[in-house]
């Protein structure tokens, strides 16, 4: 836009808010020309029903005094005119070589490249800048995005699905529509002082939807985010959290005879079985195949010693014969594995 927008700028309307100038100091010499050093403007995202604040800052090299102005424009970077402008004065700030204007945009305006320019004017009926600088800045519609990670709660190894939906506001229908085509990144934040990390970029469907897979290796919270596009802005989804553990296992244990002899002989048997879920009422089925370790727990100050080890059979099922001096309690413990919780199971024998 350059110097067009300054030229047209004092003809816009609908976007224009004007604004008050300090006094200017009255001078008795007259003044090295005022330089524009630089020009910002906050991008914005436009919010439905609802009005956006952009805010200007201009840097001078000096303070204005006498007569001198100081005005900002702002607009599309392609404006067919005068009508899509806004137009204000710029109001120096305690310095004198920071000024700041303030524009409301409606929720009509065309998104994408917007122009700011700042331009300084030796006197108020000047038609041409002594001094200008522009920047650009965006407006953006807004955007939305959701996750969902499921199952909930997963086991460990469990493969975890995660899904949702970006969506962008239309202005042409006011509502929002799925956002195809784009791309998604997908976090995962885990339970502990461990930092959230990316777990991979997806790209939505026609419809906006997105979906990938990960195994479930520890409880946290999956979110998703968007980095925004041209004409639409970034947005990051809220948190879903899964709760991972590993699926629970049971140790049945029983013995023979009850009671034994002393220095008799005890069959020590059982089943070890594991849980096929950890949502509703899970199924246990054989755990056929492990390891499991027999402890004798004398009654008494004694603590329990560690007497065998066996595996189990491919129906889960173990037998030990054993040599049993006084009474006590017969443990058999599972230690558990990467995806499955450790167990035990136990029986108390009397000695006669």
């Amino acid at each position: 836009m350059l110097r067009r927008i300054i030229a047209a700028g004092a003809a816009a309307g609908g976007l224009v808010l004007a604004g008050a100038v300090a006094p200017a100091t009255a001078v008795t010499t007259a003044p090295a020309p005022v330089h524009v050093l630089g020009v910002t403007a906050t991008s914005v995202t436009l919010v439905p029903h609802r009005t956006a604040v952009v805010r200007v800052t201009a840097r001078l090299d000096r303070a204005l005094v006498g007569s001198e102005d100081a005005v900002a424009v702002v607009g599309p970077h392609d404006a067919a005119g005068p009508d899509e402008l806004g137009y204000a004065e710029l109001v120096p700030g305690a310095a004198g070589t920071t000024l700041t204007a303030t524009f409301t945009l409606p929720d009509a305006v065309r998104p994408g490249l917007w122009d700011v320019e700042a331009a300084v004017f030796p006197d108020g009926d000047a038609d041409t800048p002594s001094s200008y600088r522009d920047a650009g800045f965006r407006v953006k519609l807004p955007t939305a995005l959701t996750v969902d990670a499921a199952p909930e709660p997963a086991a460990v190894g469990e493969t975890l699905t995660v899904t949702g939906t970006l969506e962008r506001y239309g202005q042409s229908t006011g509502r929002y529509v799925g956002y195809g085509n784009q791309r998604v990144d997908v976090y995962f934040d885990p339970a502990g002082p461990a930092p959230r990390t990316k777990v991979r970029t997806v790209r939505t469907g026609a419809t906006g939807r997105y979906s990938t897979t990960s195994t479930a290796t520890t409880t946290g919270v999956w979110s998703a985010q968007f980095a925004g596009s041209t004409f639409n802005a970034a947005s990051r989804s809220s948190g879903d959290g899964v709760v991972v553990a590993k699926r629970k296992t049971r140790v049945a244990v029983s013995a023979a005879p009850k009671p034994v002899v002393k220095g008799g002989r005890v069959t020590v048997s059982g089943r070890l079985t594991r849980a096929t879920s950890l949502r509703g009422t899970p199924r246990y089925v054989s755990y056929g195949g492990r390891t499991v370790t027999v402890w004798f727990d004398p009654v008494g100050p004694k603590a329990p010693t560690k007497v065998a080890t066996t595996t189990t059979r491919s129906d889960g099922t173990f037998t030990r014969k054993l040599t049993q001096s006084v009474s006590g309690v017969w443990q058999v413990r599972f230690g558990g594995t990467a995806y499955f919780a450790a167990s035990a199971g136990k029986t108390a024998v009397a000695v006669r």
